[in-house]
């Protein structure tokens, strides 16, 4: 197999609102409640070669400057209007830019709990 991405760590300061995000806006489905370490954890997988582990963590910065790191993850999505509209219905998440066409694929970005920002994206061609 050749190298690609197996996991994505996300740090968050409140476990279950940012696994409820993950899975119901973003189709992940939840494996299992783990630690990574001393802390509380949740593995999600995302239908791909990709995991994505939320550690929670009381020292996370409570700001969102930017910083080296992680800007976002992207997540190919079947239906980009359906996505947007799960993230419209939670209290902790907002659309943040409205669709726009990058190449074949139709955009937008989701800022869900703490901030964490995602790109969806939907092939169109």
């Amino acid at each position: 197999m050749p190298n690609h991405l197996q996991h994505l760590h996300l740090f968050c300061r409140e476990l279950q609102p940012m696994a409820d995000f993950w899975v119901e806006v973003l189709d992940a489905t939840f494996e299992q409640y783990r630690k990574f370490g001393d802390a509380d954890g949740a593995v999600l997988d995302m239908r791909s070669v990709t995991k994505i582990f939320l550690k929670q963590m009381d020292c996370v910065p409570a700001d969102t400057t930017p910083r080296a790191g992680v800007d976002h993850p992207g997540v190919l999505v079947d239906d980009l209007d359906a996505t947007l509209e799960k993230a419209r219905n939670r209290a902790d998440s907002r659309v943040s830019t409205e669709p726009f066409m990058s190449g074949s694929l139709r955009c937008a970005f989701i800022t869900g709990p703490e901030g964490v920002l995602v790109e969806v994206m939907q092939q169109t061609a």
